[in-house]
Protein backbone atom coordinates (compact mmCIF):
# COMPACT_ATOMS: atom_id res chain seq x y z
CA UNK A 1 0.00 0.00 0.00
CA UNK A 2 1.60 3.39 -1.52
CA UNK A 3 1.53 6.44 1.75
CA UNK A 4 3.60 8.98 2.61
CA UNK A 5 6.46 9.93 4.79
CA UNK A 6 5.27 11.08 8.26
CA UNK A 7 7.12 13.99 9.88
CA UNK A 8 10.04 12.95 7.57
CA UNK A 9 10.39 10.00 9.34
CA UNK A 10 10.93 11.62 12.97
CA UNK A 11 9.89 8.51 15.47
CA UNK A 12 8.36 9.88 18.07
CA UNK A 13 5.97 11.74 15.64
CA UNK A 14 3.01 11.91 18.87
CA UNK A 15 4.97 14.50 20.55
CA UNK A 16 4.83 16.98 18.24
CA UNK A 17 1.28 16.94 18.14
CA UNK A 18 1.12 17.29 22.37
CA UNK A 19 3.81 19.56 21.80
CA UNK A 20 1.51 21.64 19.36
CA UNK A 21 -1.46 21.22 21.75
CA UNK A 22 0.34 22.48 24.59
CA UNK A 23 1.66 25.57 22.41
CA UNK A 24 -1.83 26.40 21.42
CA UNK A 25 -3.03 26.05 25.26
CA UNK A 26 -0.70 28.17 26.68
CA UNK A 27 -1.25 31.02 22.91
CA UNK A 28 -5.27 30.91 23.87
CA UNK A 29 -4.49 31.38 28.38
CA UNK A 30 -1.99 34.18 27.04
CA UNK A 31 -4.57 35.90 24.68
CA UNK A 32 -7.43 35.67 27.48
CA UNK A 33 -5.21 37.19 30.05
CA UNK A 34 -4.76 40.25 27.27
CA UNK A 35 -8.33 40.67 26.27
CA UNK A 36 -9.23 40.99 30.67
CA UNK A 37 -6.59 43.79 30.70
CA UNK A 38 -8.24 45.59 27.58
CA UNK A 39 -11.53 45.18 29.09
CA UNK A 40 -10.04 46.95 32.59
CA UNK A 41 -9.02 49.72 30.55
CA UNK A 42 -10.89 52.80 29.56
CA UNK A 43 -11.33 54.60 26.02
CA UNK A 44 -8.47 56.36 24.66
CA UNK A 45 -8.60 60.22 23.96
CA UNK A 46 -6.99 60.07 21.03
CA UNK A 47 -9.92 60.69 18.30
CA UNK A 48 -10.07 64.35 19.28
CA UNK A 49 -7.46 65.36 17.23
CA UNK A 50 -7.79 63.21 14.24
CA UNK A 51 -6.71 66.54 11.72
CA UNK A 52 -3.72 66.93 13.82
CA UNK A 53 -2.73 63.86 14.00
CA UNK A 54 -3.18 63.01 10.49
CA UNK A 55 -0.78 65.99 9.54
CA UNK A 56 1.82 65.08 11.75
CA UNK A 57 1.58 61.62 10.14
CA UNK A 58 1.84 63.05 6.83
CA UNK A 59 4.97 65.14 7.73
CA UNK A 60 6.77 61.97 9.61
CA UNK A 61 6.17 60.10 6.27
CA UNK A 62 7.38 62.94 3.84
CA UNK A 63 10.01 63.83 6.23
CA UNK A 64 11.33 60.03 6.45
CA UNK A 65 11.04 60.02 2.63
CA UNK A 66 13.29 62.95 2.18
CA UNK A 67 15.82 61.94 4.28
CA UNK A 68 16.73 57.93 3.11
Amino acid sequence: MASREVFWNISYGSIVYLLAAISIIIWLFSFYRRYKLWQEGRPDECSKEIGMRVWVFIRKIIGDILTH
